[in-house]
């Protein structure tokens, strides 16, 4: 059985529509460009930033093994990776902290262009 990639349907959707506004209003199409670019650059400035603030307190440090070799294997309501015992808070506050940090980048850039 083939698997579809990851966002997949997400991708498809997001194209689909980008193609319906462009032919409805194709004066537009230079600010879609711009604005899918900046709040990409954002995202990943925002990854930047993080690291940089903490390079010590990187999400995966937590994780009971190395993620790096990926196994393709995936098991329903299991996660794919163990966070180490007792380190569980630390992980998701982490996580948490990461995605704030790139979500409030992503916002700043999107409000201030």
């Amino acid at each position: 059985m083939h698997i579809l990639p990851r966002f997949f349907w997400v991708a498809l959707t997001a194209l689909l529509l980008l193609v319906f506004v462009v032919h409805e209003h194709p004066h537009m199409a230079p600010v879609f460009g711009e604005k899918i670019t900046l709040a990409l650059l954002a995202g990943f400035a925002g990854y930047v930033l993080d690291v940089m603030l903490h390079p010590y307190a990187r999400p995966d440090g937590y994780l009971k093994e190395p993620w790096q070799p990926l196994k393709n294997v995936f098991t329903f309501n299991k996660a794919n990776h163990e966070v180490a015992a007792g380190y569980e808070s630390v992980f998701a506050a982490a996580m948490q902290r990461r995605a704030i940090i790139v979500g409030a980048t992503i916002i700043g850039i999107g409000l201030g262009a």
